[in-house]
């Protein structure tokens, strides 16, 4: 693991302070997309990371043919 990365739990704890929706952490990038696709339908996500990570997250999101996200 990269001793620089914060660690998730962590995050949620920051980034809950500027929020009064749920924050919600998942061990995986997989699961996390999983879990929008079954429980957000319609509503905005917002991913704490690096930019690797948000490319990542974008990468699966284009595969996927029900999210309906378009490459580019």
């Amino acid at each position: 693991p990269d001793r620089r990365a914060a660690d998730a739990e962590s995050l949620a704890e920051i980034f809950a302070r500027y929020t009064e929706r749920p924050v919600l952490v998942r061990k995986s990038l997989p699961d996390a997309w999983e879990y929008v696709r079954k429980h957000q339908e319609g509503q905005n996500i917002y991913c704490a990371g690096s930019l690797y990570l948000a490319g990542m997250l974008k990468a699966m999101a284009v595969k996927d043919p029900e999210a309906g996200i378009k490459e580019g």
